[in-house]
């Protein structure tokens, strides 16, 4: 294996095995590493973590994630850190306590998924694309994240929180959901971007909830009335 490491798993091997370890390597071609602990991993002979994009951080090591934060960022460099999570019940609780001003953004990994969505979720992080579950987002959220029935345009205590939803999308779901609005299938919206399709509809599943919209009809409709507003709003 390559010793410039770009993934690395702070977990037990019970759950991220040497065959998974090589089956990124090969579907990614990326150099992956598992380690019971931060320290593990620092203290590997032949180890560079330099090229580090993606920490992912098992749930049972949540309460040292959250104790000190700074020596997972200080480690992950200019990566991202992902929580990886069985139990949806671990990952709520982690993200209410999670202080996002003071330690920054972090991803979210649910393991108990399928396989596809799991490869998936992880190909957005590789890229920088901060994930967070729908399950978390309807909890755990905000209220101006739920579905509620829209105001009238004339209304204009409606505009502000609108603009806020759609500046929590990544720069990544307002490119698909532009592509989208336009009538592009997700077939096309995958060729333009240069992703793949199930990626799309990943893409999709996470901005229709941060907008608090049923379907990609409506996800249309909000982007022509808020790409309406002055783009210093946006």
């Amino acid at each position: 294996m390559d010793d410039r490491i770009s993934v690395l798993f702070v977990g037990s091997g019970l759950h991220y095995s040497t065959e998974t370890m090589n089956s990124l390597q090969f579907e990614f071609g990326v150099s992956a590493l598992r380690c019971d602990s931060i320290e593990d991993a620092l203290g590997a002979p032949g180890i560079d973590l330099s090229a580090l994009r993606l920490l992912v951080v098992d749930q049972r090591l949540a309460e040292d994630l959250l104790a000190r934060p700074g020596a997972y960022r200080q480690t992950a460099g200019e990566g991202c850190i992902a929580f990886a999570y069985r139990k949806e019940d671990a990952a709520r609780e982690f993200r209410a306590r999670w202080r996002r001003l003071e330690d920054g953004d972090i991803g979210f990994l649910p393991t108990n998924v399928p396989v596809e969505i799991w490869r998936s979720t992880l190909r957005l992080l590789l890229h920088q694309h901060l994930h967070i579950p729908m399950a978390l987002v309807e909890v755990a959220g905000p209220p101006e994240l739920r579905s509620s029935p829209p105001l009238p345009r004339s209304e204009t205590p409606c505009e502000e929180p609108r603009q806020n939803l759609f500046r929590r999308l990544t720069k990544r779901e307002k490119e698909v959901l532009k592509l989208v609005a336009r009538g592009e299938s997700n077939k096309a919206v995958a060729g333009r971007l240069g992703i793949t399709e199930h990626t799309v509809k990943l893409h999709m599943h996470n901005l229709v909830n941060k907008i608090g919209v049923p379907n990609r009809t409506a996800a249309a409709s909000f982007y022509f009335e808020v790409a309406g507003q002055p783009e210093r709003q946006r």
